[in-house]
């Protein structure tokens, strides 16, 4: 059996999450602490400005957002691998910092 603890898994990145992984028959607990932006990050990124995105795009390689989709997909890799441990797997889109 295959077990997974979810923070934040009824909204956003963390729902995306769970249905994920309940696909690959893990057994899922979750819980939410109200982190409104983080649980939302796509409600967040709506309420940019067309500038503000834009200059956000320009900074990435693939000149866009994630989809929750892929960030899902990201941690999912994580959890199915048994070798990864310890390490920090940057979901970034090639962000720029410059």
């Amino acid at each position: 059996m295959k077990y997974a603890i979810v923070t934040g898994g009824t909204k956003g990145i963390g729902k995306a999450t769970v249905i994920e992984l309940l696909k690959r028959d893990y057994f899922v607990t979750t819980n939410y602490a109200s982190d409104t932006q983080t649980a939302n990050e796509t409600e967040w990124q709506k309420t940019k400005t067309e500038e503000i995105r834009q200059n956000i795009y320009r900074k990435t390689a693939i000149k866009r957002f994630a989809e929750v989709s892929e960030v899902a997909s990201a941690i999912c890799f994580c959890l199915d691998n048994g070798f990864i441990n310890g390490s920090v797997i940057e979901i970034n889109g090639g962000y720029n910092f410059k």
